[in-house]
């Protein structure tokens, strides 16, 4: 049976004022180590950015996952 292993990535809506290459950037990099975007969702949150309605923010979570080569995992 494969297994696998899993990341999550969070992103604030505080940080989107940051250029849209760095997010490419960092999934580029993590698809080049084997990460496979699986879902992405965003929820709200109280919080204050300059995108907010009334206190209100939205963090972005992306789950990532890719198999693992072997039981103790060969992936760093």
């Amino acid at each position: 049976m494969e297994k696998f292993e899993y990341k999550i990535m969070f992103v604030d809506s505080k940080e989107t004022d940051k250029p849209d290459s760095l997010l490419a950037d960092k999934l580029n990099q993590y698809g080049k180590d084997g990460w496979e975007l699986t879902t992405s969702f965003a929820c709200p949150y109280i919080g204050s950015s300059q995108y907010s309605l009334i206190g209100l923010a939205q963090k972005t979570t992306f789950i990532f996952k890719r198999r693992l080569l072997s039981e103790k995992g060969a992936h760093e």
